[in-house]
Formats: C-alpha cells, sequence, structure tokens
C-alpha cells in the first residue's frame, strides 16, 4: 500500500538574543544575523503532494486495497471493488465475489480472512465477509430460504448459495486427461494426483471441500462423487522371462 503524506514542513526555528552590559549602559540587541553572538534565523520549505479524492495521494491509474470504490477514480471499473469480466472465465479481471468465480480454486474457503471487511479480489462468496457484497446476493437468494445456514441440503440448496460452493456435487469434472486447477480432487484426473492423495491437505472439519481435499480425507470419502470416483492403482507387474529352447537331438 502506497503511503503518501498530503505535505510535509521541513524546518529549524531557532531563537536566541543576547545582551552585553558596560559601564555606559546596556547595548541593543543584534539584528537578523548568522553570528554566534545574536541570531534569529528562521527556515521554512512546504512540500505539497496533490492528492485525489479516495485515494492514497494522486490518482495512478492502480487501485490499491483501501482506497474507495466510489470516489477514487482509480478504482473505476476495478475488480479491487468488484467488477466483473463476463467471459467464461475467473481470472485476473474478475473479483472472487463474480458468478465466474464460484466454485473456482482462487475464490474459495481457504482465502476468507474472516476479518469482517470483504476483500472482493480475494475473497468469494462463501466467505462471511462478504455477506453483504453485491456481487452475492444473487447466491443468498440461491439459498432456500433466502439465507445461508451453514449447511448444503439440496436441492432447496442450489449451487450457487454460499453454503454449498466448493461441494463435491457442486464441482463440475473436466476429463481432459489433465488436472486442472478447478477440477475436483475426486475428478478422474485428478485423483491419483499427489496434491489429492494422503491426508495431509485435511482440515477434519466435517465439510469435504473438494477442491483442497482428496477422497482420501474423513470429510469425503463417504461422498458420492469419491465413492464412484476410480481407484488409484499402482503399477502392472512386468511378464516372466521367455523359457529356454530344448537341446537338438543326436544323428541317427
Amino acid at each position: 500500500m502506497r503511503k503518501v503524506a498530503a505535505f510535509a514542513v521541513l524546518g529549524m526555528m531557532a531563537w536566541g538574543a543576547c545582551t552585553e552590559s558596560g559601564d555606559d549602559g546596556t547595548g541593543g540587541s543584534g539584528g537578523v544575523t548568522t553570528t554566534t553572538t545574536t541570531t534569529t534565523t528562521t527556515s521554512s520549505s512546504t512540500t505539497t503532494t496533490t492528492t485525489s479524492q479516495g485515494c492514497f495521494g494522486a490518482a495512478d491509474g492502480t487501485c490499491d486495497p483501501g482506497e474507495d470504490c466510489t470516489t477514487c477514480p482509480d478504482c473505476a471499473g476495478s475488480p479491487v471493488c468488484g467488477a466483473c469480466v463476463t467471459d467464461g472465465t475467473c481470472d485476473g479481471d474478475d473479483a472472487c465475489t463474480c458468478d465466474e468465480c464460484d466454485n473456482t480454486y482462487i475464490c474459495g474457503q481457504p482465502y476468507c480472512t474472516d476479518d469482517g471487511v470483504c476483500d472482493e479480489y480475494n475473497e468469494g462468496c462463501a466467505c462471511a465477509d462478504c455477506v453483504d457484497a453485491a456481487n452475492c446476493a444473487n447466491n443468498f437468494a440461491a439459498c432456500q430460504g433466502g439465507a445461508a445456514d451453514g449447511t448444503c441440503t439440496q436441492p432447496g440448496d442450489s449451487c450457487e448459495c454460499p453454503d454449498c460452493i466448493g461441494q463435491p456435487a457442486c464441482v463440475p469434472c473436466t476429463v481432459d486427461a489433465s488436472c486442472g486447477a478447478d477440477d475436483p480432487c475426486s475428478c478422474a484426473d485428478c485423483i491419483c494426483e499427489s496434491v489429492c492423495m494422503g491426508t495431509a491437505g485435511c482440515t477434519d472439519d466435517g465439510v469435504c471441500l473438494i477442491l483442497y481435499e482428496g477422497c482420501d480425507c474423513a470429510d469425503c470419502a463417504a461422498t458420492p462423487e469419491c465413492v464412484s470416483a476410480p481407484g488409484c492403482g499402482g503399477a502392472g507387474g512386468t511378464g516372466g522371462a521367455g523359457g529356454t529352447g530344448g537341446t537338438g537331438g543326436t544323428g541317427g
């Protein structure tokens, strides 16, 4: 975050006075000088930096977290303030609260900070901080009763409901011989990948976040997606060596 002071004043003020007493009376004080006997020196300089309303200092074309999304010119149309580019892909041009970023790896629950402030560029609609974000209004409307309750209950809750974001039933698998960042760990392309195997990434909190937890995790093992997932078998054994030929017969 840039830190720009609105102004800085550098200066030093020294006041001094000296009097001399003689036999005939008191001498007058000296004028403004730089001598060591009598000095009155004033030095002042002011540096002013132009500021834009709602920005940290002058507008510079980059919307920084904390700059006012309404008044800072840098933040108009910025994903930091919730802007979305509807092109079928969640990327750096989108806020995490955009519809395209629901159920994506980069905007999932592990990125929630729960500090009371919705950082729309990094936190999605599944984060408690973003319950009041304008982009998330349709997500909460997709929950049964129009509000999240912490449990994904389908079909009452749709996959757009924050309770269901990141849940196995709501994260599609694209089978293309490559485990993509947004493929669930239950996907055939991912289930044997090291990031989806073992228990190192398990949270064991009763909620299966299938983008981050594999089918070896207690949270996910019993989900239909993991029960029906292909196994991760070892390599086949090698074939046996061929037999040796027999010895030739003797002549008659």
